[in-house]
């Protein structure tokens, strides 16, 4: 039975992977020629903090690494500024309420970026906490991040319904014992048959469960 909720944030709950990845280029293109930074190839595989991390150990240039990190999340901050949550988002936050689930978020995010974008769109009072892969010391690679989501919503994992758009994430959670939902986003549509394949239900959009 379920009796609590995990959401991922970014192409999740708000529309911002499209974001990520031109904050991402636009960040690399500033520090690097195309011909001599390969990586720049890789972006769209990676997570939003998978990306930092490889960036950072590849950058052999200490002043280039310690200033890269903060471009980007300054590029991130304004992109923020406009990015909306994703249709009839709300609406299901309202519908889990009232069934007296638990909700929280475990984002790849940073916190400092995650807060004040969940604060404007005024997701934040729905939820009882926000974890970050950070936070955790994990990537969504590892099923840690969501094992803590579920110990702070004080469910098992089979109690415990995730929400997320993209595939890695997505699988690892199944694999830990959590009911997954897979949600569409224009970033991971290409994985949609992919996760269609495991997820327990896959939707277009949140009006499907309303």
């Amino acid at each position: 039975m379920i009796k609590g909720v995990l959401f991922d944030m970014d192409g999740t709950l708000v529309d911002s992977m499209k974001c990520w990845y031109k904050s991402g280029f636009e960040t690399v293109n500033e520090f690097f020629k195309e011909e001599e930074f390969s990586m720049i190839h890789q972006l769209d595989k990676m997570s939003a903090a998978e990306i930092m991390d490889y960036v950072e150990e590849n950058i052999k240039d200490p002043i280039i690494r310690d200033n890269f990190s903060s471009v980007w999340f300054k590029k991130m901050t304004e992109y923020y500024k406009t990015v909306l949550v994703k249709n009839h988002v709300y609406e299901l936050l309202g519908k889990y309420e009232k069934l007296g689930y638990r909700m929280g978020i475990a984002t790849g995010t940073a916190l400092p970026l995650a807060i004040p974008i969940l604060a404007r769109t005024n997701l934040l009072p729905h939820f009882k906490f926000v974890i970050s892969e950070a936070l955790i010391g994990h990537s969504k690679h590892d099923p840690e991040i969501y094992l803590e989501g579920a110990k702070r919503l004080g469910y098992k994992p089979e109690e415990v319904m995730v929400f997320e758009d993209g595939c890695h994430g997505a699988k690892t959670a199944k694999d830990a014992g959590f009911y997954v939902v897979g949600v569409y986003d224009e970033s991971s549509a290409k994985q949609k048959e992919m996760m269609q394949a495991f997820c327990d239900i896959y939707i277009n959009d949140y009006s499907e469960l309303l």
